[in-house]
């Protein structure tokens, strides 16, 4: 069959050589690959007072909103996400006019630290995005996917309407 398509398998960024360093410079080369929105990046390496370094952040073309980029390699853990969230809450200060989206994008996003990140997207509006490189034969492609966006409340039910209860409609029921 000469149509054959190759099964894919993922691979670990690092464990293929690559660093932090390397995952930036992709995304700064091309921001859309984070799939997020039409950016232009605006820093790299951005240094805080605190002394840590933002890692990327891009300004959206449309709207001129920010994403904050927090790039890790290995294993999610709770300091990388809440400096994630605390270089949104920087730039706020100095941008307040603007919607900010801090996005950490990681190659390993653990079921433990992804329910943390949901959690806390329920008052911060987190992204998280996964990336990876993927091999297929001789040919390799780094490949990134939003696992978790901003938490949005759940819609209305179309104007249900629901009856009171107070305390004589429950001692009616249960008598």
């Amino acid at each position: 069959m000469t149509d054959e398509i190759p099964i894919g398998r993922t691979v670990r960024i690092r464990d293929t050589g690559f660093d932090e360093y390397w995952l930036q410079d992709q995304i700064v080369v091309n921001p859309a690959s984070l799939q997020l929105t039409d950016s232009e990046v605006i820093s790299r390496e951005r240094q805080r007072a605190s002394g840590k370094r933002l890692d990327v952040f891009l300004k959206d073309l449309e709207d001129d909103s920010m994403c904050e980029v927090e790039v890790m390699l290995g294993d999610t853990d709770l300091s990388h996400i809440i400096r994630t969230i605390d270089y949104r809450d920087n730039e706020k200060c100095k941008w307040p006019r603007r919607q900010h989206h801090p996005v950490l994008n990681a190659d390993s996003i653990t079921r433990r630290f992804s329910n943390v990140i949901q959690l806390l997207s329920h008052a911060v509006p987190i992204i998280a995005v996964h990336a990876c490189r993927r091999a297929a034969d001789d040919r390799r492609a780094l490949h990134f996917v939003e696992v978790l966006d901003t938490y949005e409340e759940a819609e209305e039910d179309g104007g249900k309407q629901y009856e009171a209860h107070d305390e004589a409609y429950w001692r009616g029921r249960f008598r």
